[in-house]
């Protein structure tokens, strides 16, 4: 039996986060619903959905926990966007906008995670289309997700998926930046390192 390649531990890992993030947002609704549930079975169905909170906590953070180096890989970036909007509802594709191009190298799983998680945040707090662009300045790439005008008067503050966002572009030696402003939006990804087209 043969070992299983960087690439494909990358693509296993990149479905992992895929499935611990879309868990998350149901299991968070069932855990508040079943708080109002009375009868019979109603404890045990509360400790069961405790026991899959607990263990798609422990999932995200051995993802968290995965050293980045280990899987440093050159990455397609016009792939890494069909990635990301292939997993995006229907309704959300209709109003983002990728255009990627050219190839980085670093870890594939962590940089999407980040990216996906900045546009489903553009998506989530602010009107109209999100459009995800690059940038190329002093042998630096920089990724922007540019979204509408804010839903909320809040634009200050990182909430939770911001901070890991953050956490993780630290990891792979990445800055991230977020500008909030009542009429537009943008976070700001910068690269380390040269980037080859």
């Amino acid at each position: 039996m043969t070992a299983p390649s960087k690439s494909s531990l990358a693509k296993l890992g990149l479905r992992a986060a895929g499935v611990a993030h879309d868990m998350a947002h149901p299991l968070s609704t069932a855990l508040l619903a079943a708080q109002n549930v009375d009868g019979k079975g109603a404890a045990q169905l509360k400790a069961s959905l405790r026991r899959m909170e607990k263990l798609l906590q422990i999932l995200r953070t051995e993802l968290r926990s995965e050293p980045a180096k280990a899987l440093t890989t050159s990455v397609d970036l016009a792939e890494l966007s069909r990635d990301i909007f292939s997993g995006l509802k229907l309704s959300d594709q209709k109003r983002v906008r990728l255009k990627l191009k050219g190839k980085v190298k670093t870890d594939a799983v962590a940089l999407y995670r980040i990216l996906e998680n900045l546009v489903l945040n553009a998506l989530r707090h602010s009107e109209g289309d999100v459009e995800v662009t690059q940038t190329h300045k002093a042998n630096q790439l920089t990724l922007l997700v540019n979204g509408g005008a804010t839903k909320s008067k809040r634009t200050k503050g990182w909430g939770v998926g911001l901070l890991s966002s953050r956490d993780l572009a630290k990891r792979l030696g990445y800055a991230l930046t977020i500008d909030i402003k009542p009429s537009r939006s943008q976070a700001r990804l910068v690269s380390p390192k040269l980037v080859k087209q």
